[in-house]
């Protein structure tokens, strides 16, 4: 039987492909129904029923207007 980290809320997967909801149901009779039910496919209308409007950005419908970068990886050479 396979479990999420006890501590974790929920899983949301936003926009997943048709691909996934077609996994998700063969997956899902292997799974604990505690993990089952942390596992949420939901759209972009559906997030505040799960995040804060405030904490939600602004692409995704919400009011968050944090500007998120990410940070260029290390070469190999400058990791060694």
């Amino acid at each position: 039987m396979i479990m999420l980290m006890p501590c974790q809320g929920v899983c949301l997967l936003l926009g997943a492909p048709m691909l996934f909801s077609a996994a998700w149901m063969v997956i899902r009779p292997w799974l604990d129904p505690v993990t089952q039910a942390k596992v949420q496919f939901v759209k972009r209308p559906d997030l505040v029923n799960f995040i804060p409007i405030d904490a939600i950005p602004v692409c995704h419908g919400g009011e968050d207007t944090t500007d998120y970068h990410v940070l260029d990886q290390p070469s190999q050479a400058e990791a060694e």
